[in-house]
């Protein structure tokens, strides 16, 4: 689906794209995508990137159940895996 709208004009006119699908240990899917826009959609400025990129760890008092801590590795993998399957 994220391919799709990215295809489809999500950022700009799509000039060109490469990607991969990869598989965690614990067997979640993620991509790697590297995407060229045409020269009038392209990415020039901080604001714009702001406006489409963020990260934030979720905070473990208001969304307890997204926090993870430093030290939790695999076995949450192996938590998040089976309540997938389920």
């Amino acid at each position: 689906m994220l391919i799709k709208k990215i295809c489809d004009g999500y950022f700009g006119r799509l000039a060109g794209k490469v990607y991969t699908i990869e598989y965690q240990k614990c067997g979640l899917p993620h991509i790697h995508m590297l995407i060229f826009l045409e020269e009038g959609d392209k990415i020039c400025f901080v604001e714009q990137i702001n406006a489409i990129i963020s990260a934030q760890l979720p905070d473990p008092q208001i969304h307890p159940q997204l926090h993870i801590s430093k030290t939790q590795k695999s076995p949450q993998c192996a938590i998040v895996r089976q309540s997938i399957v389920k």
